[in-house]
């Protein structure tokens, strides 16, 4: 049998004990329980006296049932607002994970763009390499080119000088 189904006097005792456990389970549960307290108590707990006057048993009857109605309703609160908490922390453990996930791929990113930057460095000191070699050829070649001018020179001036000594001779004959 429920509590609201009990009259006052017999579930009187019971209510007590479910109220502290309610009292006990705001302090644990939540931050801000002993206000949480102080509002729970001060619409459960509520008194009334007027003096010189005596509650009838239907009086005493529907106190009780509205101070259970009242209990009911803080808990049915209490269990909405853990809720509540609990699928914020969901959320946020979930943000927290995708934050953590795009931080990876953000460093993912970096790392290949200085891969992708170090393989740019290294293709431009290759081709300055290769300008470099082939610079080193051009001399080379530059160089056997001004050696074979030379030698042509050279070869030139034996042809001049064989050719006057070929004339002499031949002008000496006659």
């Amino acid at each position: 049998m429920t509590l609201l189904n009990q009259s006052y006097k017999e579930g009187t005792e019971k209510k007590r004990e479910l109220d502290t456990a309610i009292q006990n389970f705001v302090r644990i549960a939540f931050s801000d329980g002993e206000k949480k307290l102080k509002d729970y108590r001060s619409s459960v707990h509520f008194y009334v006296g007027v003096l010189g006057y005596v509650e009838s048993e239907q009086e005493k009857q529907e106190d009780y049932i509205s101070r259970l109605k009242k209990m009911r309703n803080y808990l049915t609160a209490y269990k909405e607002e853990l809720q509540l908490r609990a699928a914020s922390r969901t959320k946020s453990s979930r943000l927290d994970e995708i934050e953590g996930e795009t931080e990876i791929r953000e460093a993912e990113s970096r790392r290949r763009a200085a891969v992708v930057e170090g393989k740019l460095w290294g293709a431009v000191i290759e081709l300055i390499d290769m300008q470099r070699e082939e610079l080193k050829k051009r001399g080379e070649l530059n160089q056997e080119i001004i050696e074979l001018r030379t030698e042509v020179r050279d070869l030139k001036s034996m042809f001049v000088e064989l050719n006057k000594n070929l004339e002499r001779l031949v002008f000496k004959k006659d």
